[in-house]
């Protein structure tokens, strides 16, 4: 059987400096139809990680196949390459995403 693949959707965020724990949603999506449900998000709880400026964090997809990263010590004021993962499993295709995180 061949694995389904998937889209990472994201987008270019900023920040402000003062702000201590900045929240970044992202959403995993699949071809319509392709999941268990018919629907085009994937179920909850497969794991999603970003990376930012030598920081790993991790999270779970909510229902809607959304995962919320909550990130901190990040305040220097600078463009970052924040890299968003999925490893993949048993029915789905592994797929990265990069995007640019700002703090002004």
């Amino acid at each position: 059987m061949d694995k389904k693949p998937i889209t990472i959707k994201a987008s270019a965020k900023t920040y402000k400096a003062s702000v201590k724990t900045k929240k970044y949603a992202v959403t995993l999506k699949t071809i319509v139809g392709s999941s268990a449900d018919g629907k085009a998000h994937l179920k909850s709880g497969k794991k999603v990680t970003l990376q930012v400026n030598g920081k790993k964090f991790s999270g779970k997809t909510n229902s809607k196949g959304q995962v919320t990263f909550k990130i901190t010590n990040l305040n220097k004021k600078a463009k970052y390459k924040a890299k968003i993962s999925y490893a993949g499993d048993i029915t789905y295709k592994a797929a990265s995403k990069t995007v640019t995180l700002t703090i002004k």
